[in-house]
């Protein structure tokens, strides 16, 4: 007599996982549609960026009212660009999305998004302009494809680059279009941009849902007939987890491509390349080959970051699709730099990858690697008035061939090629459409294979179904413990913004330690937000910013799935109006734990690479590390005493190379 479950009963768990499944591939969708709007609006393709929305959606930007419909929404953002699509010569327009906290409803069908905007604009010969803001915004599945149905863009501030935030007020109060078209609705909220501030609703309570997916061990005798069916659905399960993990170990990979190319490790970021990958730099040439690769970054540098050297390069918007049986996969990501040498020039750098990668022995690697330059500015006159152009093959270290693609940086306009068709259309982007349907055939290709996996796996024996399953739970458990604690550590940048320290300190285990610049280590909740206020009273006033812009994670779950480390890079402005501004620039090593089944943050701690004023840049007058402050001394002193640029020193990693 049979003592273990009916297949029927292994099915119903099954279903339940798939809609956990379904629940994370929602918010990957919901991530990609975002990200594909911030290219589009990149480069004025107002249409394309239009057919992202629903039918009945409704856009809200700034202070300038609600546009309602998909067809008002595209007349608005033609209002953006006077008229015209596609950016003109000598116009820059970055729109980039950042620091995404995703929630999905229960049943996979809808979810709501807090993102930030963070703008560079303007125009050669006139005003460069910074801009900064919080998005929250609402998706549908609607017929099976995912669309925005809201998307209320909450502007910080725009401001001109000459003199920042703390020279000027916001320059256009909110209102960017509405004087020339009407909105069918008045704003939904009143607020004073720049030096005002205002606090946009959170679409959420508590940051760090954790899907509670138990790991099922039972034996595998006892099935009754639906074996077929089972082992179907379990294959099917298992693909889409599969590729959901594959997509996170790449966005993994384009972390760590940063972090080793911020400290010029040329040895370890080499590892990341298959033997047979290419590099392809700006105007530089191909290189081919790991070897040579390894050889063409020395164009950048010696190995180790040198004293009085920045070489910071921050890697954002990483928009990734993986083939379906996870051989290869396609990203398109941002470059954002900060270049420059103590009492030398210091440099602005912007770009667009368009990468392959490939799945070697189950370890993802570089096949290709393409970034585009869209500019490099130098920091004193900003993109308007000082752009350089691309850079040219080295006779030094010549490539090893021709640049695949000849075009021009700004202030001239060139629009990558996109790996990817549209995410709602499906139609290849008519921009430049080679990559778009390379990427549509692989797929394709890939689903056929699928079906020799089917039926090869219905011949196998019944008896690891059950074990499988298990997997599938586990497998899952670790995804959902990866995004929680992503959520976790965005929400923590936006308490920061806003001096929520409350908040901020809600996230923070009983015992969670707290550690920030060369201050010391403060040591439970109530002292971290003992220290949180001593930095400002709670809830920001009048004139203050404090933006701590979160990104480029590499998140390590442990193996029992209580405890998890991260590695991530803040973005700072800083400042007071009429008074100072700031950048600053660090890394995050951070430990977090589970606290009756929520992630908290057990340690966060915060090294600094650089601040600066904003008057005179990295390169004039970078400021000194922190020390403990007599008025609020640390319960520990500082575990790794270190200087700031133009000092060099590298935070210990946490993960070994993904490379190797």
């Amino acid at each position: 007599m049979s003592t273990g479950p009916s297949a029927a009963v292994l099915l119903s768990r099954l279903a339940f996982l798939e809609m956990q499944t379904a629940r994370l591939q929602a918010a990957s969708h919901v991530k990609r549609l975002q990200r594909a709007l911030g290219y589009y609006l990149d480069h004025a393709l107002w249409d394309e960026a239009a057919q992202l929305f629903s039918e009945d959606a409704t856009l809200e930007m700034g202070l300038d009212g609600v546009y309602r419909g998909s067809e008002r929404i595209r007349q608005y953002l033609y209002a953006l660009g006077r008229g015209r699509s596609g950016l003109q010569s000598g116009r820059l327009h970055e729109w980039f999305q950042l620091q995404p906290v995703v929630s999905v409803a229960a049943d996979a069908r809808s979810a709501q998004g807090r993102w930030r905007a963070f703008i560079l604009a303007g125009e050669l010969g006139g005003q460069a302009l910074w801009g900064e803001g919080p998005y929250e915004c609402e998706y549908e599945r609607v017929r099976g494809v995912w669309k925005i149905t809201r998307l209320h863009w909450y502007q910080t501030f725009i401001v001109p680059y000459e003199g920042g935030w703390s020279a000027h007020p916001d320059c256009t109060a909110g209102k960017l279009i509405a004087a020339t078209l009407r909105p069918d609705e008045p704003p939904s909220e009143r607020y004073e941009t720049w030096p005002g501030v205002h606090v946009p609703s959170f679409h959420y309570q508590q940051p760090t849902e954790t899907l509670k997916v138990a790991a099922l061990a039972v034996p595998a005798h006892g099935l009754d007939g639906a074996e077929s069916d089972l082992l179907r659905a379990i294959v099917a399960a298992e693909r889409r987890l599969m590729r959901l993990h594959d997509a996170q170990q790449i966005e993994n990979l384009i972390s760590a491509y940063g972090y080793y190319l911020d400290k010029q490790q040329w040895d370890q970021l080499a590892e990341l390349f298959a033997t047979d990958a290419t590099m392809e730099i700006s105007q530089r040439g191909v290189y081919a080959g790991r070897a040579s690769i390894r050889r063409a970054l020395e164009l950048f540098g010696p190995q180790g970051i040198e004293a009085n050297h920045l070489h910071n390069h921050q890697q954002w918007q990483p928009l990734i699709h993986v083939a379906i049986d996870g051989s290869r996969a396609w990203a398109r990501s941002r470059a954002f730099g900060q270049l420059g040498t103590y009492q030398g020039p210091a440099l602005w750098h912007g770009g667009v990858y368009e990468n392959e990668f490939v799945n070697e022995d189950g370890r993802w690697r570089f096949k290709r690697d393409h970034v585009y330059t869209t500019y490099f500015a130098r920091y004193a006159e900003g993109w308007m008035s000082g752009p350089r152009p691309a850079a040219r093959p080295s006779d030094r270290i010549p490539p090893d061939g021709p640049p695949s693609e000849v075009y021009e940086a700004f202030p001239e306009v060139y629009v990558p090629p996109f790996h990817y068709a549209h995410p709602v259309t499906g139609q290849p982007i008519q921009a430049s459409d080679s990559g778009a349907s390379g990427y549509r055939a692989a797929a394709t290709e890939r689903t056929e294979r699928s079906g020799e996996l089917r039926a090869r796996g219905l011949s196998a024996e019944l008896a690891h179904l059950a074990e499988r399953l298990s997997t599938v739970g586990s497998t899952l458990a670790r995804l959902a413990d990866e995004r929680a604690i992503e959520n976790l550590q965005r929400s923590y940048g936006y308490f920061v913004d806003k001096a929520l320290w409350n908040e901020a300190a809600d996230l923070f285990a009983a015992d969670g330690t707290l550690e920030i610049g060369g201050r010391g280590v403060f040591v439970g909740r109530e002292r971290v937000l003992q220290y949180l206020r001593w930095l400002e009273p709670q809830g920001l006033t009048r004139g203050k910013l404090f933006e701590h812009i979160q990104l480029q994670p590499i998140v390590t779950i442990a193996p029992e799935g209580e405890r998890a480390q991260g590695r991530w890079r803040f973005f700072a402005q800083v400042g007071e109006y009429q008074r100072y501004a700031l950048w600053g620039l660090g890394t995050y090593e951070n430990e977090y734990v589970k606290e009756d089944g929520v992630w908290k943050l057990k340690t966060l701690h915060s090294f600094f690479r650089m601040y600066a004023p904003y008057a005179d840049g990295w390169a004039k007058n970078p400021l000194p590390n922190t020390r403990p402050e007599r008025d609020l001394p640390p319960d520990r002193p500082p575990t790794v005493p270190h200087e700031l640029f133009p000092a060099p020193f590298i935070p210990d990693y946490h993960y070994r190379n993904p490379g190797l």
